[in-house]
């Protein structure tokens, strides 16, 4: 049989008592969980040996918080105080295991408490550290959420774009389970890269309509460009005629065979403007781009192509009205360098061979002039090239050699 049913005054010491060390509980769980956080902060900011001497300092005291509560939970569960038929022995026992258990909490949360403050420097160190962390993770969640409002914004032109977009939500990805996972210096790195990644695809997104303008332009341009092209081209027969009828044809095959080989190339180029503007409808900028500057370096050959037939025959017909005046003009250039060569203290005889050299080519291309029947003029104007070189290499040479001497 139970006993006597327990007093007011005593249920209601009991139920103070309890009270009292549910407040003595919460003060140690709280000091407890603040070390345990802090102690973990410092060890992701700086894990090694002082991060491992405050893990060994927390250990034993860790341990007796959570025998304290243990022995707390199992004080209240070991008499019901809101049973009106407990003892007064039974409200006794609970106000003595209830006063035990209160002073085992407080001796506990004050040991927490002082570990806590004999290492305040430390953890006030790592909680900024690891609001750091955060700040850098929030700020890399807002960018990454402008950069989907914005890209979301383009619709159907978004293109493209939506490619930057994805590569900010990868390295956003990056960030999962921030820094008690990855440690402050890393997440915050990893969230740097992950806010700049967003802040590129909202400028991508802001400047789309701009850059699809512009390419529009510049599509625009190419057109006009690709019609003059066409149209010179189309004037080249009767030039290649004359070329054929009044030049040998070694001296014009090659430009020929360059302008064969570049038609294809020309016919080529509407449709793929076609395709860019198609791509551009569809928000492809970068690939439109691409085309365009594919198309560009393309039209640059057949500009450069399409001219040489005229550059040509306008060079061969000068040649063969004034061969001599040619022959002059290199000659002048090999005189100069043996007047340069015969200055100073006396010639090289190395510079004097190279330049009689030169002069013997030219005689015999001034006595090639007269020879009967038609000429390759491209070749004679091939050899007067190669004589103008070599007698500027001579002149570098020389020039050369005698700031060497006058260093020394």
């Amino acid at each position: 049989m139970r006993g006597r049913r327990g007093s007011d005054a005593q249920r209601r010491a009991a139920l103070a008592a309890r009270d009292a060390a549910g407040q003595d509980f919460y003060r140690m769980d709280s000091a407890q969980r603040a070390a345990r956080i802090s102690v973990a902060a410092f060890g992701r900011l700086s894990p090694g040996p002082d991060a491992r001497a405050l893990e060994a300092g927390l250990a034993p005291l860790d341990a007796e918080a959570d025998t304290a509560s243990a022995r707390w939970i199992a004080t209240l569960d070991s008499v019901d105080l809101d049973d009106p038929e407990a003892t007064g022995s039974e409200l006794q026992a609970a106000l003595g295991a209830f006063g035990e258990a209160s002073e085992q909490l407080r001796a506990t949360a004050a040991r927490l408490e002082a570990f806590s403050a004999a290492h305040a420097a430390d953890f006030a160190r790592a909680d900024a550290a690891m609001a750091q962390a955060g700040s850098a993770v929030s700020a890399a969640g807002a960018a990454l959420e402008a950069a989907r409002t914005a890209v979301a914004a383009l619709g159907a032109q978004a293109g493209d774009v939506t490619a930057a977009l994805a590569a900010a939500e990868a390295a956003a990805a990056q960030l999962a389970g921030g820094a008690p996972v990855l440690g402050v210096p890393e997440t915050v790195r990893r969230a740097q890269l992950a806010q700049q990644a967003a802040d590129d695809a909202r400028y991508a997104a802001a400047t789309a309509g701009e850059r699809t303008t512009a390419l529009r332009r510049r599509l625009g341009s190419l057109r006009v460009r690709l019609e003059g092209v066409a149209h010179r081209d189309s004037l080249l027969e009767p030039e290649l005629s004359r070329l054929r009828r009044e030049h040998v044809e070694a001296s014009w095959r090659d430009v020929e065979a360059a302008l064969s080989a570049a038609r294809p190339l020309l016919a080529s180029v509407p449709e793929r403007l076609r395709d860019a503007a198609r791509l551009l409808d569809a928000g492809e900028r970068a690939r439109v781009a691409d085309l365009v500057r594919s198309v560009v370096a393309d039209l640059d050959r057949l500009d450069s192509t399409v001219d040489a037939v005229p550059e040509r025959r306008r060079a061969l017909d000068a040649l063969a009205a004034d061969p001599s005046g040619a022959v002059a003009r290199a000659s002048f250039a090999v005189r100069d360098a043996q007047r340069l060569a015969m200055s100073g203290t006396g010639p090289e005889p190395g510079w004097v061979t190279r330049l009689d050299a030169l002069v013997a080519r030219l005689d015999r291309l001034a006595a090639s002039v007269a020879e009967p029947g038609r000429r390759d003029w491209w070749a004679f104007a091939q050899e007067l090239r190669v004589v103008e070189t070599a007698a500027s290499d001579v002149v570098d040479d020389i020039r050369s050699a005698r700031r060497g001497t006058a260093r020394r």
